[in-house]
């Protein structure tokens, strides 16, 4: 496939596709300083992003997209055959910075949910309707009985569902790992960069370390 920036698909487009669901001209494909982004051509079937249908969307290798009700475009080599320019490539790299800063913010304040702040945090707001029952009733008991029992299964409860919500911060780890993984990675080669390269060491580097593209981010 030979490298352009702009492709136009469908029955009769630059790449050919023989389904009749498919319209003669169907959807473009552009790559210009801010991303890749497709465009439905006022198509019959219509263009999906993801499932979602669209009018002009931008897209990357992890989308899915589909032409009309079947047709799943090969984005990954449509893409390879759209050299990125050297402003789109430094803008997309400045971008990361958040993307970097966030996977972290997010780590961790899942790791410092201890369990004991966890149940701390539960339990104290559903006590609360118990000691306002047993402030009230002053010294009559059966309002302290009440209030102080009220109190007694809030903090009960809390902790238990404390306990749960810590049981899912292995899981949620995992997630953010993963997508992590997705997100911070190489625009061009799309080699993820990993948690040990932090956003300013590359920047200081001034390329990728793996397809050695430079970029210039101040």
């Amino acid at each position: 496939m030979e490298q352009k920036n702009e492709w136009i698909i469908g029955r009769e487009g630059d790449i050919k596709v023989s389904d009749g669901r498919v319209s003669r001209r169907h959807a473009r494909v552009t790559r210009g300083a801010e991303g890749v982004f497709i465009e439905d051509l006022n198509s019959t079937a219509g263009t999906y992003v993801n499932g979602k249908l669209v009018k002009r969307k931008k897209i990357d290798v992890h989308d899915k997209v589909t032409l009309g009700t079947e047709y799943v475009l090969d984005v990954a080599g449509l893409l390879a055959a759209m050299p990125m320019s050297d402003a789109e490539f430094t803008e997309s790299f400045r971008l990361l910075k958040e993307v970097y800063d966030t996977y972290n913010r997010t780590k961790i304040r899942i790791q410092s949910r201890s369990q004991g702040k966890m149940m701390l945090k539960r339990s104290l707001p559903m006590a609360v309707p118990g000691l306002l029952i047993a402030l009230v009733g002053g010294r009559d008991s059966s309002f302290m009985i009440v209030g102080t029992v009220l109190s007694a299964l809030a903090v009960i409860g809390g902790s238990v569902w404390g306990a749960k919500e810590m049981e899912k911060s292995p899981e949620r780890l995992w997630q953010l790992d993963e997508q992590f993984k997705i997100d911070y990675a190489c625009p061009d080669c799309k080699k993820p960069f990993g948690a040990h390269n932090s956003w300013e060491s590359l920047r200081r580097q001034g390329q990728c370390p793996y397809c050695r593209r430079k970029f210039n981010v101040k």
